[in-house]
């Protein structure tokens, strides 16, 4: 299941894009976009009572996040540098789970008055919910077909 940006953060990425079309040179992105684009900045969160039951510990959810990353060429870190953090969320309880998949970017977006903004908004997103029959390795398999997603659209982004 996808999710959808909210309309104020179209409304912003809107507004940056007709602020930047007058110029042929700037390009519409797709949010994805990154400077160093081997490196990617992971927030790993697993959450809920149920996790710790059916063992899907954070350092599991990690690694397979990780090895996903690496073996598309992409590394990944957890320092604060770059232009995006890349937030999953693992959520267990009783027999249903949620993953959930963000990519948070700073925006700026300007008025036609002539004011400038910076905020954080998601400029990806991918994620779903289900039940784990109290199968932790369902649960990481369903986070691996949404790390596919991002891999595939971030690497598309970032082609040169």
């Amino acid at each position: 299941m996808r999710y959808f940006l909210p309309a104020s953060t179209l409304l912003v990425l809107l507004l940056l894009a007709v602020q930047v079309a007058g110029s042929e040179e700037t390009p519409i992105g797709t949010g994805l976009e990154a400077s160093d684009a081997l490196d990617v900045r992971v927030d790993v969160n697993v959450r809920g009572p149920a996790a710790e039951r059916i063992g899907l510990a954070l350092d599991r959810v990690q690694t397979k996040v990780e090895l996903k990353l690496r073996l598309a060429g992409l590394r990944p870190t957890y320092e604060y540098e770059g232009d995006g953090t890349l937030f999953i969320d693992v959520g267990v309880m009783d027999s249903g789970f949620g993953v959930s998949l963000e990519y948070w970017r700073v925006v700026y977006y300007y008025l036609q008055d002539g004011r400038a903004f910076r905020t954080s908004a998601i400029a990806w997103s991918d994620g779903g919910t289900g039940s784990h029959v109290d199968d932790p390795e369902f649960i990481l398999q369903k986070l691996d077909e949404h790390m596919d997603e991002f891999v595939n659209d971030y690497l598309a982004a970032n082609e040169h």
